[in-house]
């Protein structure tokens, strides 16, 4: 798995720090992908789950919008490759992250871009949504803690420092090239996922 490379890593304090955000960053972003959809009843998922959702602090709370606004259109063009996904795998509350795990594990195998990051953020928002249409709740924060613990086994969160912390979302903008062609390249991730955890089960 790719995490970033090099030696000159912030202190301990700085990785606990973005890894205490990437939680908190989630939720926001789960509550501002959820707004944008509150015009279809249909698809505002998540019920009196996504109330809590929304960040106190004004800063982390404006990181998880942005990345809701940026990603949104990552979300909107695979939201159907997701979900066709999410049948194949049928997650549960009970193997949630087994499964969230062997495709973030995928995901940034071969590099670590905020590209990946969104790709990441926005299936599991799918897979939330998923499992509380199937009738179990209370996944949302088990998903952001499953989030948080991944970014930190995987080394992820040193990436994340590197960059300036969460903070560096700030000035990232949709209309960037490379983060368009990073969405392109968003199916094929997932394609290559679903191949290799079809492939382990036999």
């Amino acid at each position: 798995m790719a995490n970033g490379g090099g030696e000159d890593n912030p202190n301990v304090a700085v990785f606990e720090k973005e890894e205490q955000h990437a939680e908190a960053v989630f939720l926001s972003y789960t509550f501002h992908m959820t707004a944008m959809r509150s015009e279809n009843e249909e698809s505002r998922p998540l019920s009196g789950e996504i109330e809590d959702a929304r960040q106190s602090d004004r800063d982390l709370d404006n990181l998880g919008k942005q990345l809701a606004t940026i990603g949104d259109d990552i979300y909107k063009r695979y939201e159907t490759t997701f979900d066709n996904f999410l049948k194949d795998l049928d997650p549960n509350l009970e193997n949630a992250y087994d499964i969230f795990k062997k495709i973030a594990s995928s995901v940034f195998e071969t590099d670590v871009n905020w590209g990946r990051i969104l790709t990441l953020l926005g299936f599991g928002y799918r897979m939330a949504v998923y499992i509380w249409k199937k009738g179990q709740h209370g996944f949302l924060k088990k998903i952001a803690r499953c989030l948080a613990r991944y970014l930190v086994e995987s080394s992820i969160v040193r990436w994340i420092a590197r960059q300036g912390g969460w903070d560096a979302v700030l000035t990232l903008t949709n209309n960037s090239i490379k983060y368009v062609l990073m969405a392109l390249g968003v199916v094929l991730i997932l394609q290559f996922v679903m191949r290799r955890l079809s492939s382990s089960d036999h």
